[in-house]
């Protein structure tokens, strides 16, 4: 349902997991206490925890401040109790000692429903590996509907605020057959 690899609802998040062959659950930590438990748990279980929050595009570490555009996953791959920090591996990096309180205030400003995304065909280099095709644009910002790509329209309540994802290898996928 994406049209251009987007992810806007968690549920889809869950379904990625599960045609890759695991089992996903998503979390909603009830306070901070509660995100520290799910997360050294399933870490100490040998899981790393997938998680959202909107990146600081200066330093790659979780930011109080959500602009639309820079909502970020990441995996949270290490804890430290005693400092009360964890490790989060993004962008080809490891991010040490980011403070748990840090992370899960971060994960908070995401909005509760993400807003559709629009892309308009550009042929644009992206990256020194890939060219995308089309580039996200705001809606309001283009003269013509013509070479326009709308995505989905999230369900309510349906964005990554507040969220950790647990996947785990399905022992009944064909994938671990």
């Amino acid at each position: 349902g994406s049209v251009q690899g987007e992810v806007l609802q968690a549920d889809m998040l869950l379904q990625i997991a599960e045609d890759m062959g695991y089992r996903g659950q998503s979390y909603k930590p009830s306070d901070l206490d509660d995100f520290r438990s799910i997360v050294t748990k399933s870490i100490a279980d040998g899981n790393p925890v997938a998680t959202v929050f909107p990146v600081d595009r200066e330093t790659g570490r979780p930011s109080s401040h959500f602009d639309g555009r820079n909502e970020h996953a990441a995996l949270i791959v290490g804890y430290n109790l005693e400092r009360d920090t964890v490790d989060l591996a993004h962008w080809k990096r490891l991010y040490k000692k980011v403070p748990m309180k840090q992370l899960y205030d971060s994960m908070q400003t995401l909005p509760e429903t993400r807003e559709p995304e629009v892309y308009q065909r550009k042929g644009t280099s992206v990256s020194s590996s890939r060219t995308a095709k089309y580039s996200m644009v705001k809606s309001d910002a283009v003269d013509s509907d013509e070479e326009l790509l709308f995505s989905k329209i999230p369900e309510p309540g349906s964005g990554f605020n507040n969220t950790l994802f647990l996947m785990t290898p399905d022992p009944e996928h064909e994938r671990w057959q």
